[in-house]
This record gives structure tokens, sequence and C-alpha cells, in this order.
């Protein structure tokens, strides 16, 4: 019986070794898998913090994009009432010009001109404005189509320019006034619309 007992012994070492190493085995895969799951769970907490952050991002983003879009739709509106008022002041302008006040202000305008210039070469005017200015100056003046609502007078064979036209002096206007006008037409379409 002496083989049946070592059989036995080594059935039984076999056995137990067996088991230990299926423990260990066990064991390690158990941790293995509580680390994984414990990765898992980081894993999936940063995904919802980095998820959070981008919502927040993709929320202002679309804020950021709908205010840019209501400023544009104002800037549009400002604009439109700016080009409006432009319009309505040229008109107002030219029915100036067909009034005996637009030679008194013509004269006024051609005496800034000269004592900016000195001695004017030539003076390029609209039709309306050559007419009255032939009248009031001895300067060579000559109706120009491309001249619209006032004078362009010209010193220094050409090397020295003055603009006084509508839209010059609206230019002048506009850049002193337009803050405050723009402030104001701003507030009204904020408290219309």
């Amino acid at each position: 019986m002496g083989i049946e007992k070592l059989t036995a012994a080594l059935e039984k070492e076999a056995a137990l070794k067996e088991a230990a190493i299926l423990a260990e085995v066990e064991s390690s895969a158990e941790e293995i898998l509580k680390d994984a799951e414990r990765n898992k769970r980081e894993i999936e907490e940063e995904i919802a913090k980095l998820s959070a952050v981008l919502g927040e991002k993709k929320k202002l983003l679309e804020d950021g994009r709908l205010r840019l879009n209501e400023r544009r739709r104002e800037t549009a509106l400002e604009n439109l009432c700016v080009e409006e008022l432009k319009t309505e002041c040229r008109k107002l302008f030219r029915e100036f010009m067909r009034t005996t006040g637009y030679r008194g202000f013509l004269k006024a305008e051609l005496e800034k001109v000269t004592a900016e210039l000195g001695k004017m070469d030539r003076i390029k005017a609209d039709g309306v404005t050559a007419a009255v200015l032939a009248e009031i100056t001895e300067a060579a003046v000559s109706a120009d189509n491309s001249v619209r609502d006032g004078f362009i007078a010209e010193a220094g064979m050409g090397a020295v320019t003055v603009y006084s036209t509508f839209d010059s002096r609206l230019e002048k206007i506009w850049e002193e006034a337009a803050p405050e006008f723009i402030k104001e037409i701003s507030e009204f379409l904020n408290n219309a619309g």
C-alpha cells in the first residue's frame, strides 16, 4: 500500500496546491476586478465632469451666439435709422438749397474756405450751387455732375482741396454726434421692441 498512500498523498498535495493557486488567482482576479471597477468609476466621474463642463461651454456658446445675433439685428435697425435720417437730412438740405437763405450760407462757407486756402484756383459745384457761387465770388466756378449738394474748392494747382458738400459737413457733424445719437436710437429700439 505504499504506492497508494504515496499517490493519495501526492493527490492531496496537488489538490492543496491547486486550491492555493486557485485561491491566489481568484484573489488576484478579485483585486484586478476591483481595480478595474475603481478605474471605471473614476473614468465615468471624469466623463461626467467633462460632460458638465462641455454642457456649460455649449450653453455659453449658444448664449453668445444669441447675443451676437441680437446685436446684429439691433445694429441693422440702428443703421437703417441712421440711413433714413441721412436721407431725410439730404432732402431737407436740397429744399434749403432752393431758398434765398442758401446764398448767405454759401457766402459764409466760402469765407471759411477762403480763410483756409487763400486764393482758390477753381471751384467745382453742383448746378444749383455753381449758379449761386458764380454770383458771389470771382473764383473760377464750374458745374460738375460728380459734386453733390455743395462745392469743392482747390488751391495750389490741385494740391489742396477743401470739400464743402452736404456729405462732408454731415460726416464732420456725424463724428461728433454719432455716439450719442446711436445710444438714443439703441435705447429707443430697446424700449420699442
